[in-house]
């Protein structure tokens, strides 16, 4: 499971590639699941 840092770091990249929303969004739900 990826740590706080390593997200946001990882989702901040994807941000820029509006393609890759869905991929941020899912990352993040799953973080704030658990």
């Amino acid at each position: 499971m990826l740590d706080i840092l390593q997200l946001n770091n990882f989702s901040y990249k994807l941000s820029e590639d509006k393609n890759n929303n869905w991929l941020m969004i899912y990352a993040k739900n799953n973080l704030y699941k658990k």
